[in-house]
């Protein structure tokens, strides 16, 4: 089984809610699904609400939490 990871993604702020971001996710995960990838995974930071609302308002779920220590 293959998993891909989109690290970041960032949209400069006169580039969005034009849905180029949803647009360029979707041409990553088709790329991926091309590659024979099964699940893609995002690590966004719990505190980064607009990041989260992102992810989940394009499809993806939230799977589980990694807990850490500074």
């Amino acid at each position: 089984m293959l998993t891909g990871q989109i690290d970041e993604v960032y949209m400069t702020p006169q580039y969005r809610r034009k849905k180029l971001g949803k647009q360029l996710v979707d041409e990553l995960i088709s790329w991926f699904h091309q590659q024979d990838v099964s699940s893609v995974h995002v690590y966004v930071d719990v505190e980064n609400e607009p990041a989260l609302h992102f992810w989940v308002g394009i499809g993806l779920n939230r799977a589980f939490y990694i807990l850490s220590k500074h």
